[in-house]
């Protein structure tokens, strides 16, 4: 289908909201009291009068009903045939690079232990130079061959403390740490006979090559080492530590990319739920979606390959207990491993839960109204035989991400909504000392291919009825359905009227406003055309055209 995404968040209405306002709309009588209440219009001090007043006109269309199922769904419509479906997308799960990897903090020491002839050459020569280099290993939590690090954060600490007893001079320099291709070195850092004596530079920007020495995950430390004047003696000499440490001291520092071999190693999604909210609120009925995709798409930009197995994928409707397994292909995520660091696109991996091809029949699934996805996850890096020639960014993540495209093609039987709302309408205005009765007349001219009924029920502000319900009938319908042609569309000339009365006398009224009247539990119905028992389709085009009205029986006392 070519679809054009049609609205975001949800700001429209439905019929469960116009049913919530046929209690509340009695709240309108303070407003329009003064226009209908004149003191020209009455003779004595008491007076019946019936009133019509209009409170709504408006034209519902089939995005505005739609669309508030639920926020997180767009309303979606082919360019080519104006066909409507739903969108919903969730992102299921999302590794991030510090949860696969994250970097150790380093700290090692090493020593240069004065002979006895190291210290015959300082006393008679007045000083004494030495060069050298110790190797430090810098794998990666799982034992990971790094071999390039480009650092974002963390700092480098280098120390060296004498207990030589002459003064000495030392340069420390690490071939690997470059910053713009210059390595880095401490410059001279002079020593006290017993003193020590430090630096810190700070690790982002600057790039770790750990394959210079040929050994995996190794550098060197480098060391320039001017021992001066007399009072040395064999066994002493400096102690050095070198440290790579996070920003704050802590852990290890942190990487904007990293390479290596990162070996064959596995990481668990554990068991979760995300909520599917198409189906919240859902208290019953069957939806046949004739056309429905639901696709997973894992997208990876990691610098290997994975095989991701879901031993846990199924979908449940928490209200009646029903789960049902989905099956879930296993297979390698490609993905494209670049000539050059930084250098590469995302590998995408997609596959059909359900739908027409390869997935689970549409039907057994989404007439299940699912609301929860129940998963759990087994991730393998570097599926295969080695070596591996690997990467990571700091922003590399695997995520799967489900789409579901639910074209309002099929048909509906039973299918209800409950939704509870509070409302607020006493105390009544003083000046309205008896009402007799209010009527509230809804009428709607459908062109929806939908027959839907409604049943209210009125409760105090702790949820306890007041009036089991409002209409006599177990439900009274409020839409009749008219006639699609033989390919499921409707004419929208030839809408069909139904109109409403809810009548609420008087006795009715002090038992609401006595009892503390606040909340309404609106339930709903719906069933497509003929039961059900026809496919119909839904276009952009179809509307209805609404009118609410109030009639008010009340006898009023004036102030002449």
């Amino acid at each position: 289908m070519n679809l054009k995404s049609h609205f975001g968040k949800n700001s429209g209405t439905s019929l469960a909201f116009f049913f919530a306002i046929l209690l509340v709309a009695t709240v309108s009588l303070n407003s329009c009291k003064k226009e209908y209440f004149g003191l020209d219009r009455v003779k004595d001090n008491t007076w019946n009068p019936e009133l019509a007043v209009p409170l709504i006109k408006s034209t519902v269309t089939v995005p505005e009903v739609l669309r508030r199922i639920d926020d997180q769904d767009v309303i979606l419509i082919d360019s080519a045939t104006g066909l409507l479906a739903l969108k919903y997308s969730s992102t299921v799960f999302s590794i991030s690079a510090e949860q696969w990897l994250e970097l150790p903090g380093l700290s090692t020491n090493f020593n240069h232990v004065l002979t006895a002839q190291d210290v015959a050459d300082i006393t008679t020569n007045g000083s004494k130079t030495f060069t050298g280099s110790f190797p430090v290993g810098f794998a990666g939590p799982n034992g990971e061959d790094l071999t390039e690090i480009l650092f974002k954060g963390g700092t480098l600490s280098l120390n060296v403390n004498s207990t030589t007893g002459c003064n000495a001079s030392v340069t420390l320099s690490l071939p690997g740490l470059t910053q713009n291709s210059a390595p880095y070195s401490s410059g001279p850092l002079a020593l006290a006979p017993f003193g020590n004596n430090s630096a810190n530079p700070a690790l982002n920007g600057r790039r770790l090559d750990l394959d210079l020495t040929g050994a995996p995950s190794v550098f060197n430390l480098n060391f320039n080492i001017t021992y001066q004047g007399a009072g040395a003696a064999p066994g002493q000499g400096l102690g050095f530590a070198l440290g790579l440490n996070g920003a704050s001291g802590n852990g290890g520092p942190t990487y904007s990319e990293i390479r290596g071999d990162f070996g064959q190693q596995s990481i668990s999604v554990p068991l979760d739920t995300i909520r599917l909210r198409i189906f919240d609120n859902n208290a019953g009925g069957v939806i046949v979606w004739d056309s429905a995709i639901v696709r997973g798409t894992f997208t990876n930009t990691y610098g290997f390959g994975i095989r991701a197995d879901l031993p846990v994928f199924t979908v449940e409707n928490t209200q009646t207990s029903q789960t049902l397994p989905v099956t879930f292909p296993v297979g390698m995520l490609p993905i494209a491993i670049p000539s050059a660091l930084g250098n590469y696109s995302p590998g995408t991996y997609l596959f059909e839960l359900i739908g027409n091809n390869n997935g689970a029949n549409v039907n057994s699934v989404m007439n299940l109204n699912p609301n929860t996805l129940i998963y759990q996850g087994d991730l393998t890096a570097n599926p295969g035989s080695g070596p591996f020639n690997n990467f990571m960014r700091d922003t590399s993540k695997l995520k799967l991400d489900i789409d579901a495209i639910l074209p309002f093609d099929g048909r509906a039987v039973g299918f209800s909504r409950i939704d509870t709302t509070d409302v607020q309408i006493f105390p009544l205005d003083g000046d309205v000392q008896e009402i007799v009765s209010v009527t509230l007349r809804l009428t709607i001219d459908n062109g929806f291919p939908a027959d839907a009924y409604a049943q209210v029920y009125l409760l105090d502000t702790t949820g306890t009825v007041l009036i089991d319900s409002l209409f006599t009938q177990t439900r009274r319908q409020v839409l009749t359905s008219p006639t699609p042609n033989a390919i499921g569309y409707v004419d929208q000339t030839k809408k069909v009227r139904t109109v409403t009365d809810i009548v609420m006398d008087r006795a009715k009224l002090e038992k609401l406003e006595a009892a503390g009247f606040g909340k309404v539990v609106l339930m709903g119905w719906v069933d497509s055309f003929n039961s059900g028992q026809v496919r119909i389709k839904i276009f952009e085009e179809y509307a209805m055209d609404l009118w609410l009205g109030m009639m008010v029986e009340a006898k009023v006392k004036i102030d002449l």
